[in-house]
């Protein structure tokens, strides 16, 4: 009676209260669970724009890449083709879009890193990381060879500019 806790019983104690802790420590740390990629931390939204086109452009995702490119483009570019917005427009444009600014035979994003440079109401996104190529390479951008990706913004979104750059 009232011989407080025993020595086995502090033991179980104090080792249950590190294999939380070291739990927790862990679970803190692990990449979200997006997929089995490894985002990092959510770029702004000028530079997220453009990870969503890369990512769209790659995955063959050709109607929401369509979404991300500026409206007055795809106007321009569908009245002067005669090729309605749709699968085949979003197609010849997610290739010239990989064509002018990815790397050559990149099948995947393993992770990637984004930044922006404001210009008024255009910018550039800068995209670095792990990108996996056809044969199973993988291409590692430092910060310093990232891709640029020219954005702009019309009315109160952000979209990929594909005349500049």
């Amino acid at each position: 009676m009232g011989e407080g806790l025993g020595r086995d019983s502090l033991g179980k104690l104090i080792r249950g209260a590190c294999l939380g802790a070291a739990f927790l420590a862990l679970s803190l740390n692990l990449p979200s669970c997006k997929g089995a990629d490894e985002r990092s931390a959510a770029p702004s939204p000028e530079a997220g724009v453009a990870v969503r086109a890369v990512e769209a452009a790659v995955e063959g995702r050709h109607l929401e890449f369509l979404e991300l490119v500026d409206p007055d483009f795809l106007e321009t570019v569908s009245r002067e083709t005669g090729m309605a917005r749709g699968p085949e427009l979003g197609r010849a444009l997610s290739i010239r879009f990989a064509d002018k600014y990815l790397p050559p035979g990149v099948l995947e994003l393993r992770r990637i890193e984004a930044d922006f440079v404001a210009d008024g109401a255009k910018g550039t996104a800068f995209l670095w990381g792990e990108m996996v190529l056809e044969g199973g390479n993988v291409l590692e951008l430092s910060r310093e060879e990232a891709l640029r990706i020219p954005v702009l913004k019309r009315g109160e979104g952000w979209f990929v500019d594909m005349l500049r750059g």
